[in-house]
């Protein structure tokens, strides 16, 4: 079993990724709607 230093730490990395994912598509989700409101008026 490992130790829950290392776990954590790597629970901790997962997170992070997951997060700085979810921040990148919420941005490219915003760009596109940017777009279609820019195409539309």
């Amino acid at each position: 079993m490992t130790s829950p230093k290392t776990t954590s730490s790597g629970l901790k990395r997962k997170t992070m990724s997951i997060g700085e994912l979810k921040r990148r598509n919420d941005a490219s989700q915003a760009a596109r709607d940017a777009e279609k409101a820019a195409k539309k008026s």
